[in-house]
């Protein structure tokens, strides 16, 4: 027997029809595709006439626009129709000179051009994710807005998944193809981000809460004005490398006539693969059109030159699945805290060497212990189907050998075994994941033998939910909602990020007071809507300015007005942050290295300090200091600590005495300036005990 899974899922689902027979049904949807066939065919026959009246410079300002005008969201076939007739015809079809000149000319233009546009009903039966910039990315050191609502679903883990398939790899990748994933990525999220900026009128709340699927409306004139102003003036070649642009564009008159196909078209729709470019290119400009599907285009791009260099980036005959599974592990190392989280873990022999499987994560959730098994990969149906053939009696015997009692793990790094004989002895249960790193975002299905142990989690769905953790015992709770549930949840549609996000909403009781159902309904895009608004919020409150580590590996918390505060995920750290004038302030300290009394005075320190400069900001804006420099960054440490702990030893020289504190400076990079304090942990605490005004306040700050 086998079991179908697919591989992803876009934001697109049958339409449901009540009350209606399978006949009825199908007699509706028949009348219904013959009717976007005939409107598609007279657009097709109409619209190339009105885009000759007008110049190349004309149409790409107009339909970007167009697009970019947040309530136009729901129309993003629409838009994919009309730049594929404009990227089939040849230059020589437009007048040179511009017809646009002005407002009336625009809304003239687009009133032409939308009265023609077929209604692509089975295409646009949902509403993207309505966003400007209010999600962020973080590559290479700095955070660009991104384009989050799209045509494929929770794009935010697709490049998280990019950066572990392809930007690790780079300088290999730069030797064997000529192209720089880490650049490129760059480049992508740069163009999303000078666009968002650039353009600063946009809908509001209100106008966006009435939006229905497939609706399109004239931009009004103030963003208009606002968009032409900046679209007139954008040269990407002034932010991104030439290389990047021509990759990336199609000369107009390029794109193939024959997918002007009503059939054809609707499945390249399907697939993503309508003018999978960034840029029409036109007498030395490169024109963007359609920006919000820069990142599933760049992604896609890239699972060609996988195929063809892959073997070639990767030393030694290491499988490609270990790199992948390396960056798993430290994806999450950082958003997850438990006692046991280990890499590259295996059953155990009866003999006592390891079993052949190498499982690259492992951590306990609960009495679950989850066991992750990435694939190399996947590029295609055989590659992968192939693969899950030959592992699945290794896997079988792999975690056999682990249920046994007790429950005992190799652990490949430290050159050790474990043995599980505390509360979890007899009912540890292993919880198999097996992983598939994918490299399109094509759909398919796979046919999988029930010889396969385990659950198949595609990667950027099982990076979603990672990310979405409150706590580590969570993943064993959505464990249990799925064994509750899944059975009754039956959709090709429904992704684990979508029960996942079903989990999340309801609290873990999705049907509750029901006495008796068999079928769960759940919302296609559920997964996708829970990662746009946890990461709207996240990005609403983290500072503009990066402190360290990956941003999603803290908590932020907005506690007053002035303050945030940063709480490690995958360790026992925090920071403070608030901003004078241009500089960004950090005060931390190394509280996973005190005792309860350290850390306790450390931020109180830290929080008067924060409130001191946010009372006197007014003050400190004035200041030189605060004018020179865009980040500082203030660590506190205990005397007690640096005297009793040897990775402190360095800061012996800065030995309060008999003051309460001493510290020094440095600028540990451009911009950046340093204060290491070190205080006496044993007089402050007194002090406080006693303190009878703000005079050590003062002092201090």
């Amino acid at each position: 027997m086998v079991k179908k899974i697919k591989k992803r899922k876009q934001k697109r689902h049958a339409t449901l029809y009540k009350d209606h027979s399978p006949e009825a049904i199908a007699e509706i949807q028949d009348e219904m595709f013959q009717e976007v066939d005939i409107s598609f065919e007279a657009a097709l026959q109409s619209i190339p006439d009105i885009f000759c009246k007008y110049s190349v410079q004309d149409i790409a300002t107009s339909l970007f626009i167009s697009n970019m005008w947040l309530p136009n969201i729901a129309s993003g076939v629409k838009h994919q129709f009309l730049l594929s007739i404009f990227a089939s015809m040849g230059p020589e079809s437009f007048p040179r000179d511009n017809r646009i000149v002005s407002y009336p000319d625009f809304t003239g233009f687009l009133k032409q051009v939308y009265s023609l546009l077929p209604a692509f009903f089975m295409l646009e039966d949902y509403i993207l994710e309505p966003d400007w910039g209010q999600v962020k990315f973080f590559h290479n050191g700095q955070i660009y807005k991104i384009f989050y609502g799209q045509e494929l679903s929770n794009v935010y883990d697709y490049l998280i998944l990019f950066q572990m398939l392809y930007v690790h790899l780079d300088n290999e990748y730069r030797k064997v193809s000529g192209r720089s994933p880490a650049l490129e990525l760059q480049s992508c999220l740069k163009l999303q981000n000078e666009i968002m900026s650039g353009i600063t009128s946009q809908a509001g709340a209100e106008a966006l809460s009435e939006l229905s699927p497939g609706h399109i409306e004239i931009p009004p004139r103030d963003f208009w004005e606002n968009a032409a102003e900046f679209y007139g003036t954008f040269r990407p070649e002034s932010h991104v490398d030439e290389a990047f642009l021509r990759g990336f564009s199609i000369e107009l008159g390029e794109w193939p006539c024959e997918y002007l196909n009503s059939n054809k078209f609707q499945d390249l729709v399907h697939r993503g693969k309508v003018v999978p470019k960034l840029f029409v290119y036109h007498e030395g400009r490169y024109l963007p059109v359609l920006p919000r599907r820069s990142s599933s285009i760049l992604f896609d791009s890239w699972a060609v030159t996988y195929e063809k260099y892959h073997a070639q980036v990767i030393e030694n005959s290491m499988p490609y699945s270990m790199t992948i599974g390396a960056e798993l592990f430290r994806y999450i190392k950082a958003r997850v805290n438990c006692s046991f989280l280990r890499p590259l873990v295996s059953a155990v022999l009866p003999g006592g060497s390891p079993h052949d499987i190498l499982f690259q994560a492992s951590f306990i959730s609960k009495d679950r212990l989850i066991l992750l098994y990435v694939t190399n990969p996947a590029y295609s149906r055989e590659q992968i189907e192939k693969e899950f053939e030959d592992i699945a009696p290794k896997l079988k015997e792999a975690i056999d050998l682990i249920s046994s009692s007790p429950v005992t793990l190799a652990l490949h790094l430290e050159r050790a075994n474990v043995q599980f004989e505390t509360r979890h002895s007899g009912e540890l249960k292993p919880e198999l994941f097996v992983v598939v790193p994918q490299v399109s975002t094509e759909m398919f299905s796979l046919s999988i033998s029930r010889d396969l142990p385990g659950n198949i989690i595609f990667m950027d769905q099982l990076l979603g939910i990672i990310d979405e953790l409150d706590e580590v015992d969570t993943f064993a709770s959505f464990i249990e909602y799925r064994e509750e549930n899944d059975q009754r949840i039956q959709s090709l549609f429904v992704s684990p990020l979508d029960i996942y996000g079903s989990f999340k909403s309801s609290l873990g009781t999705l049907v509750e007071g029901a006495l008796d159902y068999d079928f769960i309904s759940l919302d296609p895009h559920w997964g996708s809507h829970l990662r746009h608004e946890t990461l709207s919020e996240f990005w609403k409150i983290y500072p503009e300015r990066h402190f360290f580590d990956h941003p999603r590996s803290w908590r932020v918390k907005k506690e007053t007005e002035t303050r945030v505060r940063l709480e490690a995920r995958g360790y026992f750290g925090a920071a403070l942050y608030c901003r004078v004038g241009r500089t960004h302030v950090f005060l931390n300290a190394p509280f996973d290295s005190m005792n309860y009394e350290q850390g306790l005075l450390a931020n109180v320190l830290m929080e008067c300090l924060e409130d001191s400069l946010s009372a006197n900001k007014i003050a400190l804006e004035k200041h030189q200091f605060i004018k020179a420099y865009d980040q500082l960054q203030v660590l506190f440490f205990p005397h007690s600590l640096v005297e009793g702990n040897e990775k402190f030893k360095h800061l012996g020289h800065l030995n309060p005495h008999e003051g309460f504190w001493r510290s020094d400076y440095g600028l540990p990079a451009e911009s950046l300036y340093g204060i290491r304090l070190v205080f006496n942990d044993k007089l402050l605490a007194q002090a406080f005990v006693e303190v009878k005004d703000r005079s050590i306040e003062v002092a201090y700050t």
